[in-house]
């Protein structure tokens, strides 16, 4: 089969990137030939199709354009006409049998659905955020979970500056989710997935229509991690890692850190704008020197595991609904119990405190406690990270996965060409 992935970005960039090429690998080890439609990076990996990529909206620092330039932008992310003209040269060269598109908004924009209808190629579409159901990708606004978008209710956004504390932004946002409401774009997509049952729940609440299939994120070399899941705790301590950023919810964990009376220290592994906030935090909370900061910068992927592996609990703190994380799917890869909050798709994945602890969203003083019971239980910590284990090992196999996906591209086909 040959099958084109899309996406904004061709280079390791999040969960929903790294969900791309762990596909396009599982895919490839199957004998399907893989073609690559994305925007034009410097970081970008080497794809032998990246004469047809598009330039890349740089939203981070609108200053450095002219007037002309901006309203350019603004149009683009609208609706890109340069993406239909290098998809439809790309198509021309490669004829795929499916298309399966990942992260298209702002850069690519959604006109890469009507291109691919243009030419009846079938259409699978993997939600990774929320973006189809609210301009604001997260639904997360100002340190908490903003969901006044519900049933098109587009508007709410300006009025609040859900995206960016912004009301032009977020005024933008507006503008393409009543357009492509409007134009119908999303109604050509042939089938949907998402990684959570969570997320299928909560865009049905948010008024989307149509049928949400489960798909998994993959996760590569499972069996390899697996077998190296047993740990000694010899090192004890808490671990967190990811982006410090607001909606990861960093600063409520220092909080109930400090709060939870135990011994063992607290591993921060991340990079992001909060780090010397979250460092002076530390200092105000008096747990500065138990508090570790580490950047991902450098560190080889054989020592992150290490870390993971070392851990008495992976810590998820997040204040944001998030899907299907990666960061939960890989330590409980490892036989690691997680700790994560009582909302969104981590819940789902630790089985509601069955193959991990659960704390309420926001609650540091709830936070602090499940710290400490992790800290003095660790049959329980072993019988729940060995649940976790197991689980991943049921339902993230690549057999398992690329069997999922093969029968939903099958499902997209029209009927007379099953």
């Amino acid at each position: 089969m040959k099958v084109l992935m899309i996406n904004n970005n061709h280079f390791l960039k999040g969960g929903a990137t790294r969900a791309y090429f762990d596909m396009i690998s599982i895919l490839e080890r199957n004998g399907h030939e893989i073609a690559h439609f994305s925007t034009i990076g410097k970081d970008n990996v080497f794809s032998p199709w990246e004469r047809f990529f598009v330039e890349y909206n740089d939203l981070s620092d609108s200053s450095k354009y002219s007037f002309f330039r901006k309203i350019s932008v603004v149009f683009r992310i609208w609706y890109n006409f340069e993406t239909r003209k290098k998809l439809r040269a790309l198509l021309a060269e490669f004829k795929p049998d499916v298309a399966h598109l990942h992260n298209i908004y702002h850069h690519l924009s959604p006109s890469v659905i009507d291109e691919l209808k243009c030419h009846n190629i079938p259409i699978i579409m993997t939600l990774h955020d929320f973006k189809i159901v609210s301009p604001n990708y997260d639904l997360y606004c100002r340190g908490k979970v903003y969901d006044r978008c519900r049933q098109h209710r587009y508007y709410e956004c300006v009025i609040d500056k859900c995206v960016k504390d912004s009301y032009l932004k977020s005024f933008v946002c507006m503008i393409e989710a009543y357009l492509h409401q409007f134009l119908g774009t999303y109604d050509k997509v042939d089938v949907f997935t998402a990684p959570s049952i969570f997320y299928a729940n909560k865009a049905k609440e948010f008024g989307f229509k149509r049928k949400i299939h489960l798909l998994p994120n993959p996760l590569l070399n499972i069996s390899k991690s697996a077998e190296s899941a047993e740990t000694d705790n010899k090192e004890k301590y808490f671990l967190f890692y990811g982006q410090l950023t607001q909606e990861k919810g960093i600063d409520d964990l220092i909080k109930a850190y400090a709060r939870c009376g135990v011994k063992e220290k607290l591993f921060v592994l991340g990079d992001g704008p909060l780090r010397r906030s979250m460092e002076k935090l530390a200092r105000e909370e008096g747990v500065a020197e138990k508090v570790c900061f580490i950047s991902f910068k450098g560190v080889p992927n054989k020592q992150i595991i290490n870390l993971q592996k070392r851990a008495l609990c992976i810590i998820s703190p997040s204040r944001c609904y998030e899907n299907a994380p990666y960061s939960v799917l890989e330590a409980m890869s490892l036989g690691k119990a997680v700790l994560c909050s009582n909302k969104g798709g981590a819940k789902e994945m630790v089985g509601n405190g069955s193959r991990g602890f659960i704390f309420e969203q926001g609650n540091i003083y709830d936070l602090a406690k499940t710290m400490k019971y992790i800290a003095f239980n660790s049959d329980e910590r072993t019988k729940r990270g060995r649940a976790a284990k197991n689980y991943v090992e049921k339902h993230y196999g690549q057999d398992i996965f690329y069997s999922s996906l093969i029968s939903l591209y099958q499902k997209a086909q029209p009927i007379n060409s099953k």
